[in-house]
């Protein structure tokens, strides 16, 4: 029965192509949709894993103009401050431990050029909270903290474009008019946002110093250049990550830290993020985005099954005769129905594959020249082929029945 519909479908080429293109960029459609909503959630939960679904993570903000600290008139002072960071960690029964960053406006140079890169000072423990991969070298230790000594980690792109494929270790890195020896490189790894309203983090573009030797080379207060003018600014902490005990109830933890920063600041010059409530609200978002893009993909699945019963019908009022002397010699309404089932099924299946490639492709364009991760999951494409041929057999089976309700002698003078 299905060499006799493959056969039927082959005499009609151009037909039968047609009738599969609403099937093909439906399954496509579910394909890419379904790949870029699984590639968007793999990241963010990578993300938000990354930065530990039992950690507090307090930002500091630049308030808005005027309403700033100030030293002397001139420095604008905000932001978490290392009095906060012993607060939190003497007053909070969870806390495990804290981890403070600090971005450095520092410009990093490659003999008279400039590259773009993020200075980071911060501690021994980052490595671990951040889930940092030394992929050559080491990163730097308590020894190298309690020294200050002027040490440097890399991130994979910074060492590549600095040294190329020379071996880095031991070299200097020359931040604004310090030097600093490298001693270690970090393995690739990239992570994003992606959608979670979370500040980006970028390793790969990192430079990672002691924050003892960068107070001592830079201090406290740094300044920025920006459209001609100077701007001088004291942030003690950027960003400070707060580890919590296992089981901890991270968000009631969360709103006393909160509640303890806020004391000792005027300004909102801070935020508290919770990646756990990041990870819930990124799942909502998450599923949200595949219902519409179902909907979407499930409106051209339904274009192409009316394209399939449409066609159907036309066939059956062309295959009168063949019907007619089909059931003269003996060939039950369910012999029919089969047949003209078996066509539909066979022709959603192969729209269907095709569709999976299309899809792959699709998926594959969209990592390529968009840069978003993408993952197609084999799940997705049997719940696709499942979709093509369910469509296959709904809109096949009225012009099926259709066909075998004909009475042979009706049949045969029709025809």
């Amino acid at each position: 029965m299905i060499v006799m519909a493959l056969g039927s479908l082959s005499h009609h080429k151009l037909r039968s192509m047609l009738t599969m293109l609403g099937i093909v960029f439906g399954v496509g459609a579910v394909i890419a949709m379904l790949g870029i909503g699984e590639g968007a959630r793999v990241e963010a939960l990578r993300y938000i894993q990354d930065m530990g679904l039992n950690n507090v993570l307090i930002q500091s903000r630049k308030p808005p103009a005027g309403q700033a600290g100030n030293e002397d008139g001139w420095i604008q002072v905000y932001g978490i401050t290392f009095g906060d960071q012993r607060r939190i960690a003497s007053v909070v029964e969870e806390v495990q431990g804290t981890v403070a960053t600090r971005d450095l406006p520092l410009r990093v140079w490659r003999g008279a050029a400039r590259i773009e890169a993020k200075v980071v000072a911060t501690e021994p423990a980052y490595r671990s909270v951040a889930n940092l991969e030394v992929a050559r070298g080491r990163f730097f230790s308590g020894v190298d903290m309690a020294e200050a000594q002027s040490v440097a980690v890399l991130g994979a792109e910074v060492a590549r474009e600095l040294f190329g494929y020379r071996d880095p270790i031991g070299k200097p890195v020359r931040l604004d008019g310090e030097w600093f020896r490298t001693i270690g490189v970090l393995a690739p790894k990239r992570s994003s946002s992606a959608s979670t309203g979370m500040a980006t983090s970028d390793f790969d573009r990192a430079i990672y110093l002691p924050e003892t030797a960068a107070t001592a080379q830079f201090g406290i207060t740094m300044m920025t250049r920006e459209a001609g003018s100077v701007e001088r600014s004291r942030v003690e902490i950027s960003n400070l990550i707060v580890t919590l005990a296992e089981g901890s109830d991270v968000r009631r933890a969360a709103g006393f830290i909160e509640r303890i920063v806020a004391r000792s600041h005027k300004n909102t010059d801070f935020s508290v993020l919770v990646p756990l409530e990041l990870l819930e609200q990124q799942q909502r978002t998450q599923r949200i985005f595949s219902i519409v893009m179902g909907s979407i993909a499930g409106i051209s699945l339904l274009v192409g099954g009316i394209g399939i019963m449409n066609i159907m019908l036309a066939t059956v009022m062309e295959r009168t005769r063949e019907i007619g002397i089909r059931r003269a010699v003996g060939a039950r309404r369910y012999d029919i129905i089969m047949q003209f089932l078996v066509e539909t099924v066979v022709l959603s299946l192969c729209g269907g594959l095709i569709g999976v490639g299309t899809g792959y492709l699709g998926a594959f364009l969209v990592h390529h020249y968009a840069e978003m991760t993408t993952v197609v999951t084999l799940g997705s494409v049997g719940l696709s082929l499942g979709i093509s041929c369910a469509v296959g057999i709904v809109f096949g089976l009225y012009p099926a029945t259709m066909a075998a309700r004909m009475k042979p002698i009706d049949a045969l003078r029709t025809a």
